[in-house]
């Protein structure tokens, strides 16, 4: 006779594989946020390096030139109202409360208790190992609505898509697509490159008429002194 035996089948999931993925989103979102605030955060250096003129660059070496140009670009972005709401906007995801009422915070996942950090996550580690053995589903259903979230913020600012363009590529375009000559900054470029053809055209104007004015008034010089001379010629003598 055989004898039949229970097998029993574990389908734990992979508490340290789930932890390095999250390790490696926060690692990534910390960037992002670390880049961004970088940005917004920058002295405004470009107020004291205007462009430079054909004359100006004559005189200075290529690496001068290159090194004038970075300079006149830093803090171009500093307290950038789109970045900061952009910013603002990830930072709601991320704390907001699920539909079941969990956050991040709840599992070991929060906010750098370093204020300069701006808006940096923290992980406990043993906290959330904790709560991804006692209750996964719980963990992995707040990562994945607030990474839903993350996901709708991004697009809010960065949809490259030309029918329904984010807020930073409405504004500055991407280059090699569609919205990089239809955005709002290509406008704002083009309207002061037709005013600037406009005033070079008055200003021609205005020259070539100021010009004629002097010719003639040259001339009617001319005149009065050679008809000054013979007069003085001819009464003298």
């Amino acid at each position: 006779n055989s004898t039949d035996s229970a097998a029993n089948i574990s389908a734990d999931r992979d508490v340290s594989k789930i932890t390095d993925t999250i390790k490696s989103f926060v690692t990534d979102y910390n960037t992002l946020i670390e880049k961004l605030n970088g940005l917004t955060h920058a002295s405004k250096t470009y107020n004291d390096y205007k462009p430079l003129t054909d004359a100006q660059k004559k005189e200075m070496s290529e690496t001068e030139i290159a090194a004038w140009e970075k300079k006149s670009k830093e803090g171009l972005l500093s307290d950038d109202s789109d970045i900061n709401n952009f910013l603002s906007s990830m930072r709601t995801k991320i704390y907001s409360l699920t539909s079941d009422g969990t956050s991040l915070s709840m599992f070991g996942i929060d906010s750098s208790s370093n204020w300069k950090d701006y808006g940096k996550l923290e992980i406990d580690e043993d906290k959330l190992k904790k709560n991804l053995s006692d209750n996964p589903s719980a963990v992995i259903s707040t990562f994945i609505s607030v990474a839903n979230g993350l996901n709708t913020s991004c697009k809010e600012t960065a949809n490259s898509s030309s029918a329904s363009p984010g807020t930073l590529v409405s504004m500055a375009g991407i280059k090699g697509k569609v919205s990089e000559k239809n955005n709002t900054i290509k406008s704002r470029l083009d309207n002061i490159a037709e005013k600037i053809t406009s005033l070079q055209d008055v200003y021609d104007t205005r020259k070539q008429r100021y010009w004629s004015s002097f010719n003639s008034m040259e001339t009617a010089i001319a005149n009065i002194s050679s008809t000054s001379s013979y007069l003085t010629q001819t009464l003298g003598g």
